[in-house]
């Protein structure tokens, strides 16, 4: 479409520094969904139907449009579209479709509907029985700006037909598939960017699963995990989720039911991570070796399912790290190292 657009002016939403309604300019806001604070991502994932939500509006009577652009981060051209709907109250809501994981920007793109404009205009004049010979004027640049469109092409005859009744020599150019043809931002003088809001899309697990929590020890080890997946695989489930597996320490060992003394068999808590045989780089030789977990998570991924490990930082007293690093851990007055705790609970073996 030959045109003479001009520069877009750039509005950022609430939040994000919004400059307040300037007259004869379009104003974008609100632009959803967004987290509260500046640069955090909100989140969708692959696949999924976003909805966008902006407000838009403008001084004057000029009838608006617009659209979502869903952009890649390392993209300039958008890997999504959706148009805008009005819903009432200058507020304006669209879809789009993300199909690749990682960040991306929501821009809400605004312009007047100069064919929309024009049209309602000739409409009102028609119904309440006034000339409209500056219209028809206004329509024949609007659509010789664009002969190329075959629509616009078919009714642009009729509309330079002098001969013709006012209502016969628009009835065309007013049609549905012109105002479709003249539909977009090119030519429009106020076209307008939103700021670009963060958008994170992941995998679609990221959004929902069916877990399925094991302790490997009630059933001798990661191989006898590994013997049960197959049923919960059948069963429907999507992930294997796994407590500590490392090495459990000794001093201050919990029995059953949190009591203070362990028994000669009592495993402890699987939180209370490492010993003199390791720490968190290491595997429960109670529960096997680093081969047998990497053979359970072969046959996890065999079946479709993915394995979930609990990702816990603290330690037991017998851990590597608390000679290591001591400078990780609080030293209270009286030399020893603070222990967990969560009042009534006390966790001394962390």
């Amino acid at each position: 479409m030959a045109t003479n657009a001009r520069p877009r002016v750039p509005v950022a939403g609430r939040g994000g520094g919004y400059r307040g309604r300037v007259t004869g300019r379009l104003v974008i806001e609100d632009v959803r969904p967004r987290t509260p604070n500046a640069g955090h991502f909100a989140k969708a994932v692959v696949g999924e139907s976003v909805p966008v939500r902006a407000v838009v509006f403008k001084e004057g009577h000029d009838l608006l449009t617009g659209r979502v652009l869903l952009v890649a981060k390392g993209r300039k051209k958008p890997v999504s579209t959706g148009v805008l709907e009005p819903v009432g109250s200058d507020e304006w809501v669209s879809h789009v479709m993300p199909a690749q994981i990682g960040p991306h920007r929501i821009i809400v793109e605004a312009w007047t509907d100069r064919h929309a404009t024009w049209a309602h205009k000739v409409q009102a004049k028609l119904d309440a029985g006034q000339p409209i010979d500056v219209e028809i004027a206004e329509g024949l640049l609007l659509l010789e700006g664009a002969a190329a469109f075959p629509p616009v092409a078919a009714a642009l005859p009729t509309l330079r037909d002098i001969g013709l009744a006012d209502p016969d020599r628009v009835r065309a150019a007013l049609s549905p598939e012109v105002g479709a043809a003249l539909w977009g931002p090119e030519g429009a003088v106020d076209v307008t960017d939103s700021t670009g809001q963060p958008l994170w899309v992941d995998r679609e697990r990221a959004l929902f699963g069916a877990w399925y929590e094991l302790f490997p020890r009630s059933f001798g080890g990661l191989k006898g995990a590994a013997a049960r997946v197959p049923d919960l695989a059948a069963m429907g489930f999507d992930v294997l989720y796994l407590p500590p597996i490392h090495p459990i320490g000794h001093t201050a060992r919990k029995g059953p039911d949190n009591t203070l003394r362990a028994g000669d068999d009592d495993p402890g808590s699987p939180w209370a991570i490492g010993s003199s045989v390791g720490g968190h780089t290491a595997v429960n030789p109670e529960l096997g070796t680093i081969e047998d977990f990497s053979q359970l998570v072969a046959e996890v991924n065999e079946l479709g399912m993915e394995v979930a490990l609990d990702y816990a930082l603290q330690c037991s007293p017998d851990h590597p790290w608390v000679h290591e690093h001591p400078e990780w851990f609080h030293h209270r007055p009286d030399g020893s190292i603070a222990c967990a705790e969560n009042p009534p609970k006390v966790y001394q073996d962390i």
